[in-house]
């Protein structure tokens, strides 16, 4: 745990097994993360800052999801793991594993090329406003919409694949998504196709496709007001500490495509695509 006034590390807590993700669940009173070789799934009081529970599974923790009750505390945790494409299904309350939701056998076809056997699916969210869950597939080189609280599944969008010559389609390895705030839009990341895939969600389909850096991996949205501040300097090749400093000015470098909101209270979506070689920033009102 880390002080970000001070910048130092105030606590530590020991957990079973390396770690492969670590979030905040909605209504930020625990922080939950798992263990790819423990198969542990660990879930931290933020208030004791000390371990609440924690379930063994039959394969490794990989990433997970949240869906809230009508108060913001938290439902359900809906977790992929390793060798399963699709997710199980663990009640918060009872702490146990309720369900384990297997994706379609179609479409089908990668993932060996791409040698991702290990881990199918790799990408799962909550759209914000609670009513859609959307899982992606490498096998499928697809991701699945199912409605919620009833998990029904409502159909699916293919994304892009690399066509080489003498050479089987390649699959876009589609990883983490994120959503903007009106659920209106996704965005994925596709790990082998340097790119993030932009999916219109009530239309259920593919809208664009956004050219980023070697392997994006981890994406997020930051959802902030833009006031009316001058644009600071922002050369090109600045880097990705002078790229968020000028985003949080109010600004972002128009070398990553971004502009300035017009409004001074209008609240816009920066979504984040952070790759092995560079930083790439896309903006959604």
């Amino acid at each position: 745990m880390i002080d970000t006034a001070s910048l130092k590390v105030v606590k530590s807590i020991p957990v079973h097994g390396r770690l492969h993700n670590v979030y905040v669940t909605p209504d930020n009173q625990f922080v939950v993360t798992g263990s790819i070789r423990t198969k542990t799934l660990t879930v931290i009081d933020l208030k004791s800052e000390s371990i609440a529970w924690e379930l063994k599974l039959d394969e490794g923790v990989r990433p997970m999801t949240f869906e809230t009750n009508p108060d913001g505390s938290t439902k359900r945790i809906f977790i992929q793991l390793s060798k399963l494409n699709g997710f199980s299904v663990v009640d918060f309350a009872t702490r146990k594993e309720t369900q384990r939701v297997v994706l379609p056998d179609r479409p089908t076809g990668f993932g060996v090329a791409e040698r991702r056997g290990d881990s199918p699916s790799h990408g799962i969210g909550v759209a914000p406003d609670g009513k859609t869950l959307w899982v992606t597939s490498i096998t499928a080189n697809a991701v699945f919409a199912y409605s919620l609280p009833e998990l029904k599944l409502l159909g699916h969008v293919s994304l892009p694949d690399l066509k080489l010559a003498g050479r089987a389609p390649i699959g876009a390895v589609p990883n983490w998504v994120t959503f903007t705030p009106g659920s209106k839009r996704l965005y994925i990341s596709n790990a082998g196709a340097r790119s993030v895939s932009v999916i219109d969600t009530k239309a259920m389909k593919s809208v664009a496709t956004v050219p980023v850096g070697e392997v994006p991996k981890r994406i997020n949205t930051l959802v902030m007001r833009l006031g009316s501040y001058r644009r600071p300097a922002c050369p090109a090749g600045e880097g990705l500490q002078a790229a968020c400093t000028s985003i949080l000015r109010g600004w972002a470098c128009s070398a990553l495509g971004m502009r300035r909101a017009s409004t001074p209270s209008l609240r816009d979506a920066l979504i984040f695509s952070v790759s092995s070689s560079r930083l790439r920033v896309n903006a959604r009102r």
